[in-house]
């Protein structure tokens, strides 16, 4: 099979990722919340809310292994004693991207794998791996951009990312039935819940612009 050479695979890798940060930017103005600043180096993405690296490549320089940081996103990392333990959330997760070689042939062959841990229907769970990796069952249905977009939700357990048995017909139980199990049981109080956290973590425009100058009319005051 014929591949991208290495300088258009990179750059469409590039314009993905671009992309995913423009579309998040969009939704967060919709949501009415302050869109932090992204700053850019050689296969480096950031704000302080997303991080996406190019962690590794194949020997020809193709881009191979993503590694994506989500942080002030809430989702369980451990069982829970009850569907609003704070104690059972985290506010930051890895996420490793693998590409095929062949990309953007045979999307079907790219592996998400988890370096943070997760309770999650669609997560394995319990002790770590040597690597420090877990696997994630997740279907992939576009390029790299569509799923950077994607895991937000995935990781905010969302019904139509999840998509629990009970409720799409043909739909297996994912790599953690005990948590699928306790999703389909409690599901609308768990999505409710991990939104208002999410919500909570991220203030509104207008809060920010304020606070923005009051720190400047203490500065001035200062001078």
């Amino acid at each position: 099979m014929s591949v991208f050479p290495k300088t258009l695979f990179n750059e469409r890798i590039t314009i993905q990722i671009d992309s995913f940060f423009t579309e998040m930017k969009n939704y967060y103005r919709k949501r009415g919340w302050y869109w932090p600043t992204v700053s850019k180096g050689d296969g480096f993405w950031s704000n302080k809310d997303f991080v996406v690296q190019i962690k590794s490549k194949y020997s020809d320089g193709a881009y191979k292994i993503i590694e994506y940081q989500l942080n002030n996103l809430p989702s369980y990392y451990k069982k829970p004693k009850s569907i609003n333990d704070l104690q059972a959330i985290s506010f930051s997760h890895v996420i490793v991207i693998q590409l095929p070689r062949e990309y953007p042939a045979n999307l079907n062959k790219v592996k998400l794998m988890a370096r943070t841990p997760f309770y999650h229907p669609r997560i394995s769970y319990g002790i770590m791996s040597k690597s420090n990796i877990r696997g994630i069952c997740y279907v992939v249905k576009g390029e790299l951009d569509r799923i950077l977009n994607d895991l937000p939700f995935f990781l905010l357990l969302k019904k139509d990312r999840i998509r629990p048995p009970r409720y799409y017909k043909g739909e297996d139980y994912g790599l953690n039935r005990d948590a699928m199990v306790w999703y389909q049981n409690n599901l609308e109080a768990i999505t409710t819940f991990l939104d208002k956290l999410w919500e909570a973590k991220h203030k509104k425009v207008e809060k920010q612009k304020t606070e923005e100058k009051k720190r400047n009319i203490v500065i001035l005051d200062d001078e």
